[in-house]
């Protein structure tokens, strides 16, 4: 076996792998999926590792709805919030309703976000929505997915799915139905044996989640290439988002709990469980959880920095340490005949060979029925898609709203088949156009990072030249891939919703499998990362890339048209941001190849480290709520490209005569324009790699001169900085 300790960087790397766009928060996120429908319907993903679309005003993702919801509070309770929301420093939380009311005194010089964004926050706390028919990029899509003409088959199979999805009279009619072959087969087993046949069984267990599952993962010591990888994370995974929560589950925790039970109760119920072992049902599945969680790392233990083991192990000796666990009659029962696999988690394989036993059978045959169940119920009947889909706001049931139709579908195609519903769209929308002006525009911000890094005072000539070769090497794959996957073997006719999500997964499988020993195709590997119709961008450091979805040009209202601050504060910062991870603290440990390798002198990376403790230190000291400061380090890599990205930004603003910097630094700050909550806000808080958006304007808005002096902000200021104390990486 060869063995190596993987750093917190390639532990991200492999989360930005495994979770494309990373969604995290909390117990309330889906576990199959990296966020909700709504979430990717409305545009920006809140990510554990390199996204960073702006929450455009008319897409916001996970906003807390407006109104009166709270009612579920004492007076006293809502009074004990307000006073903790309001006790923020050095500006209140503007982004939490609970700070926002009429009449608030307002003012650029003391806080930049508030006085952007007060007026969008009045209208969402009176009441005003999302407006998916506003969203230009959902209705293109729409006209594709109603046309009653399919100009291909990759139309035919997105028209299937949308079809289906929308089919609400044929799933109520199918109820839950469509499930019960997969539910009576697990419960009629009757020993471990059977059970291991039937997992060996891809006709009778394809759609059934494993306890450790097969994935494509980029060769680490040849980034050009796929490798084999079995994995089961600790976020994402379990139906609680961390690991740690099955010690000691907060009230919050709990909620989630009861909800995620009261679905499958509904689930088994409908097809003729009694409601104590519908229960019981559930019970087990969270029993076999909780007993391997304390093997998993969580997300804050990989953003804080914990070594992960990893390895390239024989499936020989992978399954030994997994005891009768029959993981590699599975793997070749679907197709794989790779003799090893690179993994991350020796320890949970071995405590699943310590759990799969006879004495166990019952718990782990309603472990694979419960994660079936959710894997699929909301997929059926109208029912139970919603209980299924308020479950996943049970500990803030006064921020869910059902999504209009067709907003809901969208989201969820995005999710489940993003690759094909993109090539539809392009074999209907020539964005060539597009994509030549985010290349060239590329190229401007690259030239002006090229002229920081050889500026830098602080750098050796070893070093620059390091940085300057990796900058000069980095690409940009801009809103579509030039290489499509092939979806010719996808057949949705005459299925249900239900069959086509079981058909999906499968097809993806074997995608995986396929294309484990393969050549990676950078453009189609980007673009696998994160969907390009979702808002969002991504740094891809293994390729020396990044990711630039056509669904910030589509929000952000891109076009020829707009004026050059409005580009630059949208479209030019997510640039330059994305850049700028290359060179952050993650990103600069690994060479333009793709490659870990310390390209730094001893002195420089010092004075880099010194840098970026300081930007920790500022963050730290920052209190978003009474006796709640932000986590520096959780946060300090996308602050650096905060950061960095708008200093990039304003060297190019020095080029062009006669800028308007009020109107950039207005555009940037409602660019991250977000309605949110003191509950959703401290929920997070400490799990997410991104500075809450307030802070994503006024920190990084008060460390520039133009800032200083385009608002007249003297010492004394709730936005004043020192230059002595402002933050610079680069």
């Amino acid at each position: 076996m060869k063995k190596r300790k993987t750093q917190a960087i390639t532990a991200m790397i492999l989360i930005t792998v495994l979770l494309t766009g990373c969604g995290q928060g909390a117990a309330s996120r889906p576990p199959a999926q990296t966020q909700t429908p709504e979430q990717a319907a409305e545009g920006q993903e809140e990510t554990a590792a390199e996204d960073t679309a702006p929450a455009s005003q008319e897409t916001e993702a996970q906003e807390a709805d407006a109104g009166e919801g709270d009612t579920a509070m004492t007076a006293a309770e809502e009074a004990e919030i307000a006073k903790k929301a309001a006790g923020g420093h050095p500006w209140i939380n503007s982004q939490a309703k609970e700070n926002i009311y009429e009449g608030m005194p307002l003012s650029p010089k003391d806080d930049f976000h508030l006085y952007v964004n007060y007026d969008y926050m009045m209208r969402r706390k009176k009441g005003e929505k999302y407006d998916a028919s506003k969203n230009v990029l959902l209705q293109e899509v729409k006209e594709i997915l109603e046309d009653s003409v399919a100009n291909n088959h990759v139309e035919e199979i997105v028209q299937d799915y949308y079809k289906a999805y929308t089919d609400w009279d044929a799933r109520n009619a199918a109820g839950l139905e469509p499930l019960r072959p997969v539910v009576e087969d697990i419960r009629g087993i009757s020993s471990l044996d059977e059970l291991s046949a039937f997992l060996k069984d891809p006709d009778r267990s394809g759609s059934v989640p494993q306890m450790l599952r097969f994935m494509k993962y980029y060769d680490e010591e040849d980034p050009t290439r796929y490798v084999p990888s079995l994995y089961f994370r600790g976020f994402g995974e379990l139906s609680l988002m961390d690991p740690h929560q099955y010690e000691n589950p907060d009230e919050d925790v709990r909620l989630q709990i009861e909800a995620q039970k009261k679905v499958i109760i509904h689930d088994l119920t409908a097809l003729g469980w009694s409601e104590e072992d519908a229960g019981k049902a559930y019970d087990d599945f969270y029993a076999v959880e909780a007993a391997l969680a304390p093997t998993l790392d969580s997300l804050m233990d990989v953003m804080q920095g914990k070594e992960i083991p990893s390895a390239t192990s024989d499936i020989s000796e992978i399954q030994e340490w997994m005891q009768a666990y029959p993981i590699s009659d599975i793997l070749s029962s679907r197709g794989s005949t790779a003799t090893a696999y690179f993994h991350q988690n020796e320890a949970y394989m071995k405590a699943v060979g310590d759990f799969y036993k006879e004495e166990n059978l019952e718990l782990l045959k309603n472990y694979h029925m419960v994660s079936f169940l959710k894997n699929y119920d909301r997929y059926c009947d109208e029912e139970t898609f919603l209980l299924a889909d308020q479950a996943f706001y049970a500990a803030e049931p006064d921020r869910y709203e059902r999504d209009e139709d067709y907003a809901a579908v969208f989201g969820q195609m995005v999710l489940d088949m993003g690759d094909a519903l993109t090539q539809a769209y392009i074999g209907r929308h020539d964005m060539s156009k597009e994509r030549q002006e985010m290349l060239d525009f590329f190229e401007e911000i690259r030239a002006v990072y090229r002229g920081m890094l050889e500026k830098e005072d602080w750098l050796s000539d070893a070093t620059r030249e390091k940085a300057i070769e990796k900058l000069n090497g980095m690409k940009l794959y801009a809103l579509y891939p030039d290489h499509f996957k092939d979806f010719s073997g996808l057949d949705f006719a005459g299925k249900s919703m239900v069959e086509i999500r079981m058909a999906l997964d499968r097809f993806n499988e074997q995608m995986e499998i396929k294309q484990s020993t393969e050549e990676i195709v950078p453009d189609i590997y980007a673009f696998e990362q994160m969907p390009t119709l979702a808002d969002n961008a991504k740094s891809l450091p293994m390729i020396n890339a990044f990711m630039f979805s056509i669904g910030i040009t589509k929000s952000s209202g891109y076009s020829s048209d707009m004026s050059m601050e409005e580009m630059y504060g949208i479209i030019g910062y997510v640039l330059a941001h994305e850049m700028s991870h290359c060179f952050d603290e993650n990103g600069s440990k690994i060479d333009k190849d793709g490659k870990m390798n310390d390209w730094w002198t001893a002195e420089d990376k010092e004075e880099f480290e010194a840098r970026l403790q300081k930007l920790i230190d500022y963050y730290d000291n920052i209190t978003v709520f009474e006796g709640v400061n932000v986590q520096g380090k959780v946060i300090s890599a996308e602050a650096t490209a905060d950061i960095t990205g708008v200093q990039a930004i304003m060297e190019l603003a020095k080029t062009k005569e006669g800028f308007d910097y009020d109107k950039f630094f207005r555009t940037y700050a409602e660019a991250h324009a977000f309605y949110s909550s003191y509950k959703r806000d401290l929920s997070i808080l400490g799990d997410d790699s991104h500075p809450l958006d307030y802070l994503r304007t006024n920190v990084v808005v008060q460390q520039f001169d133009e800032f200083m002096e385009t608002y007249d902000v003297k010492e004394g200021d709730g936005m004043y900085l020192a230059p002595e104390d402002r933050i610079t990486i680069w």
